[in-house]
């Protein structure tokens, strides 16, 4: 989902994917190959025209050295419309 701020996942994901080239010399193409997807779909998502399912997110995050995890929003939950 879309934060208030307009960033989501993928602004993040962008973050650590440059972070991972910078210090480690990791490239999307290499990222890609070892994912097994093509890099036009890493391009699409990054991009905000698709999403990664969860499998591949939780993949791609484990190789970048991190791991999906979920945390309360402040102020507790939200109102659910009826």
């Amino acid at each position: 989902p879309i934060g208030t701020n307009g960033r989501d996942y993928r602004d993040d994901l962008r973050e650590l994917l440059d972070r991972a080239h910078n210090e480690r010399g990791l490239t999307r193409y290499r990222l890609c190959k070892q994912m097994g997807i093509d890099s036009g779909t890493l391009s699409n998502v990054l991009a905000k025209r698709r999403h990664f399912s969860l499998d591949k997110l939780e993949q791609i995050l484990g190789l970048l050295g991190f791991k999906l995890a979920f945390s309360p929003l402040p102020g507790g939950p939200k109102e659910i419309p009826e």
